[in-house]
């Protein structure tokens, strides 16, 4: 098992959270699909990086490992298969369905700031409590999600950019 981490922005976050599927922007690409940091891969994987992202999410790889060296890129990865180029890609190819599961959701406090929409009707009151109310509600759906460690799916439809 391999810990693998994807960051993004909450919202991005939340939505492949709740649909347990990730769409690339650009699935045409030869190397579309989920890409993040092994988190105990010391070539890949910085904190410092980590904490642009306003959320980090995270999953566990079960499946097999491809390694090539950064000069060999990638021509129509396998599905199914975490694909680590050292030193800068890892990602999880379009068309996986299987040994990729979500095991948790980390918002950094910039995430919870700068990325979390207060609705419109918070503005009539404190948006300050809006906002600690939607948060507590977020971080429940979260915890209840990562108690199930669901399959997410890297899908080779066309997702927004955010994601």
């Amino acid at each position: 098992m391999i810990e693998f981490a994807h960051i993004t922005s909450v919202s991005s976050a939340l939505k492949i959270l709740r649909s347990k599927v990730y769409r690339p922007a650009q699935p045409q690409r030869s190397d579309a699909g989920l890409y993040g940091l092994i988190a105990n891969d010391r070539s890949t994987y910085s904190e410092p990086t980590s904490e642009y992202g306003g959320a980090r999410l995270h999953f566990e790889w079960t499946g097999p490992v491809t390694t090539r060296p950064d000069w060999e890129p990638p021509r129509n990865p396998s599905p199914n298969m975490l694909n680590h180029h050292l030193p800068f890609r890892v990602f999880v190819p379009i068309g996986t369905t299987r040994h990729l599961r979500l095991t948790g959701l980390e918002i950094t406090p910039g995430g919870w700031a700068n990325d979390l929409a207060v609705p419109w009707h918070c503005t009539m009151f404190s948006a300050w409590d809006c906002r600690q109310k939607m948060k507590i509600k977020i971080q429940a759906e979260i915890e209840k999600m990562a108690e199930m460690k669901p399959n997410v799916i890297v899908s080779s439809e066309r997702g927004r950019r955010t994601e």
